[in-house]
């Protein structure tokens, strides 16, 4: 079995700042978010090399429901950028 991925402190920062600001917005959505995140990081230690390259060696996973990818370089234990908006969501990046 593959290493379970490591976020670095900010993308550890991020995640919680996302499902606080779900949570905010619906009881639970922030679990929900959680569980999507979980599901796309058991991702990329199971079948990393089928994730998306986006600008080598950099591959992506796109969270299902949640406007959020998650990026790493595979090969590594460290999630570099491990969550980032998408275009379209600008909007959220940074508000409290």
């Amino acid at each position: 079995m593959r290493p379970e991925p490591a976020l670095t402190p900010d993308a550890h920062a991020d995640v919680l700042h996302a499902a606080e600001h779900y949570d905010g917005q619906r009881p639970n959505l922030g679990l929900d978010f959680l569980d999507e995140f979980e599901r796309a990081t058991a991702l990329i230690r199971e079948t990393p090399l089928l994730s998306t390259l986006v600008d080598p060696p950099v591959r992506r996973v796109l969270l299902q429901r949640f406007p959020y990818g998650v990026f790493f370089v595979a090969g590594t234990a460290d999630i570099p950028d491990a969550i980032a908006t998408k275009p379209e969501r600008t909007d959220y990046e940074g508000t409290d």
